[in-house]
């Protein structure tokens, strides 16, 4: 049996989204947009467009993040996965955070944990923007992973995908989970 729901974002859930979807049914019934059947395997085409254009933008150098990099309060280990880094723009940037529904999944432990969530936005960042400025960093001091997004300006913001927090790096205390004392980023 198939359901009529809707999300935020108002567009179709993918089948990954369907735990998502059951907790936000009784919100979303009368204002039901899109159609989702738990057996549906694959996502349709539009679901894998990114909905909104992204500037141009010049071709910047590993050295470039490196740079960046250094402003983080601890000298993590890091590894750029690339020799030429495109970055999106701020507004870019936080376009992509409110369409992103990563931030939307339940928390399990070991299943979809802190390690999980960032993955996801990494990945799917890279892959709909085309754009290879967000890391991923494991913070060994804070036992937590989380985001780190280079700014076309050389500034950083830290990113919490669990619950689309960003800020700049020392406007919030290193202390629990962002100790930033013993980190890794892989960018």
């Amino acid at each position: 049996m198939c359901i009529r729901i809707c999300t935020k974002h108002e567009h179709k859930m993918l089948k990954e989204d369907w735990e998502y979807a059951q907790s936000e049914l009784v919100l979303c019934r009368k204002a039901a947009l899109a159609h989702v059947c738990p057996t549906t395997p694959q996502p349709t085409e539009s679901q894998m467009v990114y909905p909104y254009a992204v500037s141009e933008t010049e071709v910047l150098p590993s050295s470039f993040i490196d740079k960046a990099l250094e402003a983080l309060p601890s000298k993590p280990k890091r590894w750029t996965m690339d020799n030429e880094y495109r970055l999106a723009s701020d507004e870019e940037i936080l376009k992509f955070i409110e369409w992103d529904l990563t931030n939307g999944y339940t928390y399990k432990p070991e299943s979809k944990d802190c390690d999980k969530f960032t993955t996801r936005f990494w990945s799917r960042f890279n892959w709909f923007l085309e754009r290879n400025n967000v890391g991923f960093v494991v913070d060994w001091s804070g036992a937590h992973a989380y985001n780190v997004i280079v700014r076309r300006n050389g500034g950083l913001w830290v990113y919490e995908p669990q619950d689309d927090r960003w800020w700049v790096p020392g406007d919030e205390p290193y202390e629990g989970l962002y100790r930033m004392a013993n980190m890794g980023i892989l960018i």
